[in-house]
């Protein structure tokens, strides 16, 4: 794998904080008191709560934890965003309060977590398309199964017939498309790759969709920031990433047709339609994907991460449960406004509700 160089300093900043934070869970006594980020009770003890997975919700979950502190400071929250597959196996190691995944648990994974686990969305998000192509601007034009093709490695130059038909008037260069991708288990790979298989009969019968899937060809990047920064150092290169990544690193965003046949940017007004317009399917079954929505104002690529929390804990972990349930009241609460401005769309009241439904199992 290529080395990253020369990342922009928002995805420095972040790679950079995500080593800052801890991983174990704490002995420190949970004597906090507050109930949607409103301090209620107790000023004096104090808590550590720790968290791993997900860096799709990482921006906004930043944000979070940054206020629910200043509300409540007798409160630590530690989280790293070191991927979903690392979140979720440090979760089912017990060396961390919650897990964070994009890519829900089936129920034969939660059972093998060898704990009571619940599992319920925190945050919606968009995965957006970037490129490093000489003369060309942000705004390509890209069709889902075009997209799909290129992942699989059958177009391979991005003057392809396929991709000049999409962009007329654009200056395409007879040049290399080098695919870049997670290395790692990643939730973001979920999502990216549950669009493609609803796109692609091929990809889904070949590749799938899965937070290790085996890309055919490409490079990799580990965790947001490396597919990023190959992104940046790499001309004539694609990959996805957070929406959250391409504004603050500047970087070029394709317009990817829906199923309506309409050309999006991902924006938070194309996700909240994504979102809303997979209502009843989400109602059978949180865990049901919202990619490729028949809505025409909907982005394609979309999803949610998942918080991952231990109905029944014991040790120093019960000690910091109620803090637990009570920060994660807090992000599906009070904290859905502060996700806007990152481009997270907020989560409607009927899935809240399902959320809170959730948390009440957890013993305290």
């Amino acid at each position: 794998m290529m080395k990253v160089k020369g990342l922009s300093g928002f995805v420095a900043v972040l790679s950079a904080s995500m080593i800052l934070v801890g991983c174990g869970t704490s002995n420190n006594s949970a004597g906090s008191t507050t109930t949607g980020g409103s301090s209620t009770g107790s000023s004096t003890a104090s808590v550590t709560i720790t968290g791993a997975g997900s860096t799709f919700v990482y921006p906004v979950l930043q944000k979070w934890v940054s206020n629910y502190q200043k509300q409540n400071p007798n409160v630590t929250i530690n989280y790293q965003a070191k991927g979903s597959g690392a979140g979720i196996s440090q979760y089912q190691a017990g060396t961390v309060d919650f897990g964070a995944s994009d890519a829900p648990l089936n129920d034969k994974d939660v059972a093998g977590l060898g704990k009571p686990t619940i599992q319920f969305p925190i945050a919606c998000g968009c995965v957006a398309i970037s490129y490093n192509v000489k003369g060309v601007g942000t705004g390509l034009k890209i069709s889902g199964d075009v997209l799909a093709d290129i992942y699989l490695g059958k177009i391979k130059s991005w003057n392809d017939p396929r991709i000049v038909a999409q962009n007329p008037g654009v200056n395409l260069p007879n040049e290399p498309i080098i695919v870049v991708h997670r290395s790692d288990a990643s939730g973001t790979t979920y999502i990216f790759t549950s669009y493609l298989s609803s796109v692609s009969p091929q990809w889904k019968s070949q590749v799938g969709a899965d937070k290790a899937a085996k890309f055919p060809i490409g490079i990799g990047g580990a965790q947001s920031s490396g597919v990023a920064g190959q992104i940046k150092q790499n001309e004539g290169s694609i990959g996805y990433v957070e929406l959250a990544y391409t504004i603050q690193a500047k970087m070029p965003e394709a317009l990817l047709r829906n199923a309506a046949g309409v050309y999006m940017s991902p924006t938070l007004d194309g996700t909240t339609a994504a979102e809303q317009s997979m209502a009843s399917v989400l109602a059978k079954d949180l865990r049901n994907p919202i990619v490729n929505s028949p809505a025409k104002d909907a982005y394609p690529i979309a999803g949610f991460t998942y918080a991952l929390v231990c109905t029944a804990p014991s040790g120093d972990a019960a000690k910091n449960s109620p803090a637990v349930v009570k920060f994660l009241r807090y992000c599906i609460g009070d904290g859905q406004a502060l996700g806007a401005s990152l481009q997270y769309a907020a989560l409607p009241k009927s899935i809240v509700d399902l959320d809170n439904a959730q948390l009440d199992k957890v013993k305290s």
